[in-house]
C-alpha cells in the first residue's frame, strides 16, 4: 500500500550469496479525480450557441487523453442534453432556446477512462442579448 497510481518503481532484490538484481514495476494509472479550472477568456456566444473554455487540468493519476463533456438544462441536471469529447479546451454547442439556463460539466479522461464524479460545472443562461457563465 501508500504506491501512486501511473508511477514506476525499482525493486532491488539482494540475495544472501549473489548478487543484488533491480527490476522496474509500475502501477496501473487511476481514474482521474483532477478537475480542470475555468478559463478566463470569456465564452462566445449566439442567441443560439455557445461555446465554454477551460484551463488544462495537471494530470497525474494516468496518462491524459483529453476532456468530456455534458450539456444539462439547469432546471434538469439529470438528463444529457449533448456531449463530447474534445483534445483542447473548449467545448461549443448549438440550436440553444434562448431564455433558459444550462449547465456543462468537463471531466478529465485518461487512459483508465474518467470519472463521473470529479468535474468543472459551469452555469449559463442565454438571453436574446447574449450569455453570461459563472463557475
Amino acid at each position: 500500500n501508500g504506491l501512486l497510481p501511473f508511477s514506476q518503481y525499482s525493486v532491488v532484490v539482494s540475495p544472501v550469496d549473489g548478487l543484488p538484481s533491480k527490476i522496474y514495476v509500475g502501477t496501473y494509472g487511476a481514474l482521474p479525480s483532477e478537475i480542470p479550472s475555468l478559463s478566463t477568456r470569456s465564452p462566445t456566444r449566439t442567441n443560439t450557441s455557445l461555446t465554454v473554455y477551460w484551463d488544462p487540468a495537471i494530470v497525474c493519476s494516468s496518462h491524459f487523453s483529453g476532456y468530456n463533456y455534458q450539456l444539462f438544462k439547469e432546471s434538469d441536471d439529470l438528463k444529457v442534453l449533448d456531449s463530447g469529447f474534445s483534445r483542447n479546451t473548449a467545448a461549443s454547442f448549438h440550436n440553444l432556446t434562448a431564455s433558459t439556463k444550462y449547465i456543462v460539466r468537463v471531466f478529465v479522461v485518461t487512459i483508465a477512462g474518467w470519472n463521473p464524479q470529479a468535474y468543472l460545472s459551469i452555469n449559463c443562461s442565454t438571453s436574446a442579448t447574449g450569455i453570461s457563465c459563472l463557475s
